[in-house]
């Protein structure tokens, strides 16, 4: 244990020892003045609250009110919430609750009918209705990504104003563009639903520069689209226009406009709640633009668990988490949803977070899917720019082969590649021996005859998995 770790430690047990010692000389005192000057002597002794020791958090407060109410993540923001005991003789209100060690929650003090920040808590974060208190319990990891460096280098932002064909409406994006963005490299794209939100709610920006200057992901092209019709175009009845919005008019104009790799293993779709929700929905209908796909905290619904579920795993790698402290209707939701990627053998990072419904928790785990997505680039093919594993791809369908040729971009240990349908079904298989960089050529035996349509070639390595749509007219 480092001497800054023991010292911390030393002073939360020392906050706990005391703060029962104020109970107890508020106790022994015998008038209010006594009183005062023994809560006095505290509150400037310590300054900063909640106390937090191991699970335990004690919330204070102190000033002139008939009732104060904690509430917050753990208590689903009721207005019952947690009653603080007020302390007779005083002014001094307080109640003791048990919280895992490592959890992280926002939370706000009722006084009458007034929803305030905790008056002795620094730490805020934002939020959907403005911004709340948080508490971090002791064990919360320490998240290098999101502490602000004015030194680092910072990615641009491009503002537009789009118009949807398919939905007959607009509405503002942005665009973040890498530092250092050249139209001469091609970039991975991710695109953000509830786009302004993760923009000015969980600071993407600033955490996907930070996490490029760490050498913890790639540089990347960021997509943020916000709604004009959240739960209709999300989750309800225009979820199929929406989806061909995004996949379609969004991301042709994307390519378009910025130099991105067009292969869908380094496109990703994310969002959080219903956001969740379309992100799931857009690569299940379009995995042919989306290989990647994070949802946080998502309502998943009945239509989108049942097409992961229907067919072997699509060529889709997946993200997802809850909070045990989340809406109660999604966390056996999200559970389900996990053991449907078990059953079917999705490539997928699960998590469940001691956190609520909230764009804290949100921006503190985007780390994980982009480091999963987009793990920055090997120092062997550095030199190379941003070539992914396989380029120069061409096919030839041959009565009931298909005949590849490609070129590796880094020497293989060894390689299956698969052949496989929209719906995830493997029409052929075959292992590739162990291979140099370079130009390679391999053949794909099939049973029958291929229809008309679009496909999935599948490059799977000890190193990596990419798969690349092909197109059999």
């Amino acid at each position: 244990m480092n001497l800054l770790l023991a010292f911390l430690l030393t002073c939360t047990i020392a906050n706990a020892q005391d703060f029962n010692g104020l109970l107890d000389k508020i106790a022994q005192s015998t008038d209010s003045l006594a009183k005062k000057a023994v809560i006095d002597s505290f509150m400037q002794k310590y300054t900063v609250f909640p106390l937090t020791i191991e699970n335990d958090c004690i919330f204070v407060f102190r000033g002139s009110a008939q009732r104060i109410i904690v509430t917050g993540d753990h208590t689903q923001w009721s207005q019952r919430g947690d009653t603080m005991q007020r302390i007779a003789g005083t002014d001094l209100h307080y109640v003791k609750k048990t919280f895992p060690a490592d959890a992280r929650l926002d939370y706000k003090l009722i006084n009458g009918t007034n929803w305030i920040l905790d008056p002795r808590n620094p730490l805020t974060c934002p939020g959907g209705f403005g911004p709340n208190s948080e508490l971090r319990m002791p064990a919360y990891p320490d998240q290098p990504e999101l502490i602000g460096n004015a030194d680092i280098q910072r990615g641009t932002i491009f503002d537009t104003t789009f118009r949807s064909s398919a939905l007959n409406n607009s509405r503002a994006i942005k665009v973040y563009l890498p530092p250092g963005y050249s139209q001469a490299l091609q970039y991975p794209v991710i695109l953000f639903h509830d786009g302004i939100d993760y923009v000015n709610l969980a600071k993407a920006p600033a955490i996907i520069d930070r996490l490029i200057a760490m050498n913890r992901i790639r540089p990347i092209i960021a997509v943020f689209v916000p709604a004009v019709n959240r739960t209709p175009e999300y989750a309800g009845n225009s979820i199929v226009q929406f989806e061909k919005f995004i996949s379609e008019e969004i991301m042709n104009w994307v390519d378009g406009r910025f130099s991105t790799i067009r292969n869908p293993e380094y496109r990703a779709v994310a969002g959080a709640s219903n956001g969740g929700n379309i992100s799931l929905y857009c690569a299940l209908k379009s995995p042919q633009v989306f290989a990647k796909v994070a949802a946080q905290s998502s309502n998943v619904i009945n239509s989108i668990m049942t097409g992961y579920d229907v067919y072997p795993s699509l060529p889709i790698s997946v993200y997802a988490d809850i909070g045990n402290y989340d809406i109660p209707q999604l966390i056996p939701m999200v559970k389900q949803f996990k053991q449907v990627l078990d059953k079917r053998g999705y490539i997928h990072k699960y998590k469940e977070i001691n956190e609520g419904h909230s764009w804290g928790n949100w921006k503190a785990h985007m780390n994980e899917y982009l480091e999963f997505f987009f793990p920055p680039i090997p120092s062997s093919v550095k030199s190379a720019g941003t070539l992914p594993l396989i380029t120069d791809l061409e096919y030839n369908l041959d009565s009931l082969s298909v005949r590849l040729s490609f070129r590796l971009s880094i020497p293989v240990r060894g390689m299956t590649i698969v052949l496989m349908d929209l719906n995830g079904r493997i029409l052929s298989e075959t292992l590739m021996s162990a291979r140099e960089q370079g130009d390679q050529q391999e053949e794909l035996i099939v049973h029958s005859k291929l229809s008309t349509g679009m496909y999935f070639l599948q490059f799977r390595s000890e190193q990596t998995m990419f798969s690349y749509p092909i197109t059999i007219k």
